[in-house]
């Protein structure tokens, strides 16, 4: 391999930050806990589901007796997952706006586009 190669190495090295490990376990945490609770949360919609009469779900949804309602209970926990993820991404983003970088353009007059020509 070129120099060249080796340059790209320690220029992605040099620029790649480390993740605390406390943090990926905050990340890990609110996975595992979301998905939990969606879970958990699914499980409990059915059973007022059954009780209230709110949705007629059909019988074919009700899957194995071992596991009734385990696809909807899933499905339950993916919404929650995503929409949950979704809020702590947004939270985190109003208590820590990204600032710009070396490289981004802050001021667009510092740069104003290139001439026209004329023919």
């Amino acid at each position: 391999m070129g120099s060249g190669h080796h340059f790209e190495i320690e220029a992605m090295r040099d620029g790649k930050k480390n993740l605390h490990p406390a943090w990926a376990a905050v990340g890990c945490f609110t996975v595992v806990g979301l998905s939990t609770a969606g879970y958990l949360l699914g499980g409990w919609l059915i059973e007022m589901n059954s009780s209230e009469g709110w949705l007629l779900i059909p019988g074919q949804l009700a899957g194995p007796a071992q596991s009734p309602y385990l696809f909807l209970k899933l499905v339950s926990a993916l919404i929650v997952l995503l929409f949950g993820t979704a809020v702590f991404s947004i939270v985190y983003t109003l208590i820590n706006p990204p600032k710009p970088g070396k490289y981004d353009v802050i001021d667009p007059s510092i740069f104003p586009p290139p001439p026209k020509r004329r023919k």
